[in-house]
């Protein structure tokens, strides 16, 4: 059976035997998967753990504070913008509005043996270790969230041959009789796809 504990204050918490939950959103899936059991510390009540302070010049980021709350601070992204940045980056919306700096710290590791029942992996009890031996089929991870579809490149790029002829904005609304007449020859293309272009 599972147990929830509640500290009120830092030494609390510390004092505890147990697994400590700060936004959770690692811990609900090793629970949900099996890979995490007994009594979970949840640090939503110590005070002070979720503020973003500075003292003597120096950034001081608590463990529940959120990814989007250090994405978004104004001093962070002034003094820090690349840690910023990174912050604004990780993951989805909903996740950045929950994950926190502790737990992204503190987070599993995220191999696909280890997390996937079955698996003879030694981090969750196997005897063995597929992706030390060999197996790389799913190691490969890819964020394809928000950040990426705004810089996200098609591949092969698509060719866009140019014209010899251009035309003015003033001339492009009233075509001359001759630039209707004969359309315009198109440039050698650099793609290598010429059917495509």
């Amino acid at each position: 059976m599972t147990s929830l504990e509640l500290p009120t204050s830092l030494d609390a918490a510390l004092g505890r035997n147990g697994e400590p939950r700060a936004g959770g959103t690692d811990l609900t899936e090793r629970r949900k998967l099996h890979l995490s059991k007994g009594t979970v510390v949840d640090l939503r009540d110590v005070p002070g753990l979720d503020a973003i302070t500075w003292r003597e010049g120096q950034l001081h980021l608590g463990a529940l504070v959120t990814l989007a709350a250090v994405a978004e601070h104004p001093d962070v992204r002034a003094r820090y913008p690349a840690v910023a940045a990174t912050a604004a980056n990780i993951a989805t919306p909903q996740i950045r509005a929950r994950a926190t700096v502790g737990g992204n710290l503190l987070q599993h590791v995220r191999c696909w043996y280890y997390r996937r029942p079955g698996a003879d992996c030694l981090k969750s009890g196997g005897s063995g270790c597929p992706a030390r031996a060999g197996d790389h089929l799913f190691h490969a991870c890819f964020d394809l969230g928000p950040a990426s579809r705004r810089t996200r490149r098609r591949w092969p790029p698509r060719c866009s041959p140019t014209t010899s002829a251009s035309r003015s904005p003033a001339t492009a609304s009233t075509p001359s009789p001759a630039s209707t007449a004969t359309p315009p020859t198109p440039a050698a293309s650099t793609c290598s796809r010429p059917a495509r272009c």
